[in-house]
């Protein structure tokens, strides 16, 4: 794809001395691409689509996307270089950055299905980390005055015996949207990223 050319052709020789008509498109594609197509050698090393992908919009749109995101490490790293020359960020940490700023920005507890019976939010919070988080009392409902919830950190352990810990606790954290016991489930909640 090409927003400078049209759809001007030229007549040029083969390596077999033949006349043939190409676009000129492809002959300045070819012209200037240097024997070795930068950009699709380093959307190779981290490939988005699947091989066995069948639908072929799939692969055009995840083609589209890697490109797109080559694209902003290109410009990210023209940036960069100009304002700290020694700090060099590779492709693959520029791809994380953005995942992980993409997760922050727009991944919101409340986003999440919620299921009976289990965490409302089963992947966490992505903040939980790095934001201010205050533990309150889980909240009264129209069935109970003092309602409880299962600690998320606790249930996530199990009992010499193999089976899994119950506990339920009446406080919670409402930015992440989980049960925690006040010590030390909310301590470790917010500061391990393996509780």
């Amino acid at each position: 794809m090409s927003t400078v050319h049209n759809s001007s052709t030229s007549v040029v020789k083969t390596k077999g001395g033949k006349e043939v008509t190409k676009p000129n498109i492809v002959l300045d594609y070819n012209n200037t691409m240097g024997c070795v197509d930068k950009a699709d050698q380093e959307l190779t090393y981290y490939p988005v689509m699947r091989k066995q992908q069948k639908r072929y919009y799939k692969k055009i749109f995840r083609h589209l996307l890697e490109q797109c995101m080559w694209n902003a490490y290109v410009l990210f790293a023209k940036n960069r270089d100009k304002q700290l020359p020694r700090a060099k960020v590779e492709h693959a940490d520029f791809v994380w950055m953005l995942v992980d700023r993409i997760l922050t920005e727009y991944l919101s507890p409340a986003d999440e299905v919620r299921t009976p019976g289990r965490r409302s939010v089963p992947h966490g919070n992505p903040e939980r980390l790095t934001g201010r988080h205050f533990l309150e009392h889980v909240p009264p409902t129209e069935r109970k005055k003092d309602p409880t919830r299962m600690c998320v950190v606790c249930c996530s352990k199990t009992k010499p015996d193999g089976k899994k810990v119950r506990k339920e606790t009446r406080f919670h954290c409402p930015d992440c949207d989980v049960g925690l016991c006040p010590v030390p489930c909310f301590k470790d909640y917010h500061t391990k990223p393996n509780y």
